[in-house]
C-alpha cells in the first residue's frame, strides 16, 4: 500500500495511491498544475471534500458527477471506480471513454477522428 502526502497547497493532504479514482484525480491535478484548493474549485467541490476523497473515502454521487466532468470521463466509469456501481471491465470502460469523448467534439472534429481511424485501419 503506497500512500503520499501532498503539500502543494497550504494544507497537507493524505493521498491513497492504491485507489484508482484517487490516482486519476491526482494525475489530472498534477497535469493541470493545480493546487488542491484550485482543483477543488475547478471540480466544484470544497477543499475539505477533495481531501477526504483523495484520502480514499468514497465520494458521493454528486461529487462523482462533478469529478466525471473534471476528468472528462463518463459518469458510469467514475461511479464504478468510486465503488458506487459494480466494476466495469477495462475494455468496456475504455469504449465508454472513447464514446464520451467523441460526443464532446464538434461534427467537424468527429469526422476528422473517423477519417483518421479509417486511415489507420486501411494500412
Amino acid at each position: 500500500m503506497e500512500n503520499v502526502f501532498v503539500t502543494k497547497s497550504d494544507s497537507i493532504i493524505f493521498i491513497d495511491m492504491d485507489n484508482e479514482l484517487v490516482q486519476l484525480l491526482n494525475n489530472e491535478i498534477q497535469k493541470r498544475n493545480l493546487s488542491n484548493r484550485d482543483a477543488a474549485k475547478a471540480i466544484g467541490i470544497s477543499h475539505p471534500t477533495l481531501g477526504v476523497i483523495l484520502s480514499g473515502e468514497q465520494p458521493s454521487y454528486d461529487s462523482c458527477l462533478k469529478i466525471s466532468k473534471f476528468l472528462r470521463m463518463p459518469l458510469v466509469n467514475v461511479l464504478s471506480l468510486a465503488g458506487l456501481l459494480p466494476k466495469i471491465p477495462e475494455t468496456t470502460a475504455r469504449e465508454e471513454q472513447i464514446i464520451y469523448m467523441f460526443h464532446q467534439l464538434s461534427e467537424y472534429q468527429q469526422q476528422e477522428i473517423i477519417n483518421y481511424i479509417d486511415f489507420i485501419l486501411s494500412k
